[in-house]
């Protein structure tokens, strides 16, 4: 790593959030139009800040988080480097792919945290309502949407929120969480949720869930379709 990415990568956060002065903004475009090495990383950083902006609202945003993929990203270019010239090229969809794969292995292990952290803390008010939209898996959504692949093969699901509105709201745990967790019938299916809200974690303690369409049940040979209201059970 030359003196000048030395001087770039830590400017590359504030960089992409346009805080750097003009003649600083004009000496990192400058760096990243001739440094593949920093212009991937100034793509992965961008990318970072777009899972983290959605996952995660500014003020609870986890800063051990981004400091351990920026440990990672910085990792996996030192061993790039080390291989001989003729393979020491970096690519930027490489880059871009292991950039999110890390970001979403540490975001797993770190979601619960937030929510916890989050939704608990003082000033944080809990608002009782009713919405619609739809139970899915956030690693799935997210790996579809930076396209990452076989990520919720290894890691398993995560349900979540998706409301109409357009909101991701992490499930706080509770009974009823663990039993949508079980529950694969109720995934990708328009339900009505009543709960209460943690607007500044974007999380949620479910207190009930409204399927809007039947959820198919199978006993025996016999099936059955129903819009069973399913409680939380304290």
């Amino acid at each position: 790593m030359s003196e000048a990415c030395e001087i770039v990568r830590p400017l590359l956060s504030a960089f992409v959030d346009g805080e750097l002065g003009e003649e600083e903004m004009e000496a990192v475009r400058r760096h990243l139009s001739v440094c593949r090495g920093c212009a991937a990383l100034y793509e992965a950083e961008k990318q970072t800040k777009a899972i983290l902006a959605e996952s995660y609202p500014k003020e609870f945003a986890p800063f051990e988080l981004r400091s351990r993929i920026r440990r990672e990203l910085d990792r996996a270019a030192g061993a790039r480097q080390e291989r001989p010239r003729a393979r020491r090229v970096w690519r930027p969809v490489w880059a871009f792919a292991s950039a999110m794969a890390i970001i979403l292995v540490a975001w797993l292990g770190f979601r619960a945290l937030v929510v916890e952290r989050g939704a608990m803390a003082n000033g944080n008010v809990a608002h009782l309502v009713k919405i619609h939209g739809t139970i899915d898996c956030v690693n799935c959504y997210l790996a579809r949407k930076y396209h990452v692949e076989n990520y919720c093969k290894q890691f398993g699901h995560e349900p979540a929120f998706f409301a109409d509105g357009g909101e991701i709201y992490h499930l706080v745990p509770n009974d009823l969480s663990a039993r949508v967790q079980k529950d694969p019938r109720l995934m990708h299916t328009g339900v009505e949720i009543s709960g209460w809200v943690f607007f500044q974690a974007n999380a949620v303690e479910l207190e009930s869930i409204r399927p809007m369409e039947a959820v198919v049940q199978t006993k025996g040979n016999e099936t059955t379709q129903t819009f069973a209201l399913l409680e939380n059970q304290r």
